[in-house]
């Protein structure tokens, strides 16, 4: 067996890219919710922190964590 070269890597990487394309431009929406759902799944937990966390959420998250930045945190 040959070892991979980065132009054979390349190219597989291309040709994938090439057929998600082809698949979502057959359905026009699905090509928005491929954009949007992932954003959605980030900002639920953000959203549910600062929602259910009280006036003391950062505070403690900052204290437990090190960082006070806790969308950042969620998102990394």
């Amino acid at each position: 067996m040959r070892p991979r070269t980065l132009r054979a890597c390349l190219d597989i990487a291309a040709w994938s890219a090439y057929s998600r394309y082809r698949e979502l431009a057959s359905y026009p929406g699905w090509f928005l919710l491929d954009v949007f759902i992932p954003i959605i799944i980030a900002v639920v937990p953000i959203l549910l922190g600062r929602a259910v966390g009280g006036a003391e959420a950062q505070v403690n998250f900052a204290m437990h964590v090190g960082t006070a930045n806790y969308a950042a945190f969620l998102l990394v």
